[in-house]
């Protein structure tokens, strides 16, 4: 049976997507392998946190939501990264 990810899981996976510059939903959908419901649940989530915030891209003429990483969010990821970081490199060994 795999392992099932928590919603901190799903919503560092999706921070970490739309820092790597993946902008658009259904990408993101796809690259965190979620339904799209989840999608949006995790997407308002991050939003309404002041996590992530939503532009549009005027260029195309369909106006295309595409979601943007904040300062906030960008210091939310960092302190995760450097923590798990610190966890799995000063983890004594139990074996």
């Amino acid at each position: 049976m795999p392992n099932r990810r928590s919603k901190f899981e799903i919503n560092i996976e999706i921070l970490t997507e739309i820092q790597n510059g993946c902008t658009l939903p259904t990408r993101i959908m796809y690259r965190t392998n979620i339904s799209w419901s989840l999608l949006c649940q995790a997407l308002n989530t991050l939003s309404t946190q002041g996590l992530i915030e939503t532009a549009y891209d005027d260029a195309d003429k369909r106006s295309k939501k595409l979601y943007r990483i904040t300062e906030k969010g960008a210091q939310v990821l960092g302190y995760f990264n450097k923590s798990r970081e610190l966890v799995e490199t000063r983890a004594p060994s139990l074996y």
